[in-house]
């Protein structure tokens, strides 16, 4: 009998034990009322919303309220919560959130953005201390202990843009994307919209382009709308940095044009490039073959 109450008291005390250990391997940060953590990224060139900021606070996730750009000294919050999917999605941060950071003396991490690398923002209240660092989104760049929680807020903030409906997605964006040219036989002028995710087609346009264009009400057939989502995509942001509008001489030697108008929010560019790559910036050459290619591609009868 009293071997008996050994055992059970020997397996009592490993039980004990485990259950100790398992204690000490969890987080110590803890957030209590008050505490809040604010983190995303910022990129300095890109099109459209280049800042994606979210608020983890009272076990409620709030996302910025429109910061396009740049990270103001005070970032604005929407006032309704984003549903508590996305909260379970974002709070993994408090408990992966590395001591090794709250005690070092550095701020900012890397060269934060310096190649239009992006970078990620982190700013908490713990325990009625303020947090705030910068850091870069190259691994290399990064001590050894902060690469994985680096990583994590990454993946998480992309995780969060991508499912947010009124973060910047195709349906924010509108492109006008097309070719026209002087001397030829027929429809001389090929123009196409990209919006809320549907292509369409002009609606009779001639060589001269009206500053309102007019489109068919239709939508071409989803297979058009995928091979010039690419379009959308792949807009080179340093284009809407240019002082120029217009690139090259375009059509000046019935050579054609290539039109496009793109819209983000309440702000529009209208460019005209030459279709001659010689008269083009580096950067924009890629990216108009691609609308030629595409644009002609979609106007085969």
């Amino acid at each position: 009998m009293k071997r008996i109450f050994k055992v059970i008291c020997l397996l009592l005390i490993v039980n004990l034990y485990l259950s100790c250990d398992d204690d000490d391997t969890m987080s110590i940060i803890a957030p209590s009322e008050g505490d809040y953590m604010i983190f995303g990224t910022s990129y300095g060139f890109c099109a459209g919303n280049c800042t994606n900021l979210f608020l983890l606070k009272d076990s409620l996730l709030f996302e910025d309220d429109d910061v396009e750009r740049g990270i103001p000294d005070t970032v604005p919050f929407k006032e309704e919560p984003l549903e508590h999917s996305s909260y379970d999605i974002a709070k993994v941060l408090w408990n992966e959130l590395p001591q090794e950071l709250l005690s070092s003396n550095d701020t900012v991490f890397g060269c934060p953005d310096c190649a239009d690398q992006g970078a990620i923002y982190l700013k908490l209240r713990l325990e009625g201390q303020i947090y705030e660092y910068r850091i870069d989104t190259y691994d290399e760049q990064l001590p050894e202990f902060l690469i994985p929680f680096s990583n994590k807020v990454e993946e998480i903030t992309k995780t969060l843009v991508d499912s947010s409906s009124s973060k910047t997605t195709l349906k924010d964006e509108q492109l006008v994307f097309g070719l026209y040219y002087g001397e030829c036989l027929g429809n001389c002028t090929h123009l196409y919209l990209i919006d809320n995710e549907m292509l369409y087609q002009d609606d009779s346009v001639t060589y001269i382009i009206p500053e309102q264009v007019p489109f068919k009400p239709e939508a071409l057939p989803s297979e058009s709308y995928e091979m010039a989502k690419i379009l959308l995509a792949e807009f080179p942001s340093a284009l809407l940095n240019e002082t120029d509008s217009i690139f090259g001489c375009p059509d000046c030697a019935d050579q054609g044009g290539i039109f496009i108008r793109y819209s983000y929010g309440d702000k529009t560019r209208t460019f005209r490039i030459d279709t001659n790559d010689n008269d083009l910036p580096e950067y924009l050459i890629p990216y108009s073959n691609k609308v030629e290619s595409i644009t002609s591609s979609l106007s085969q009868p």
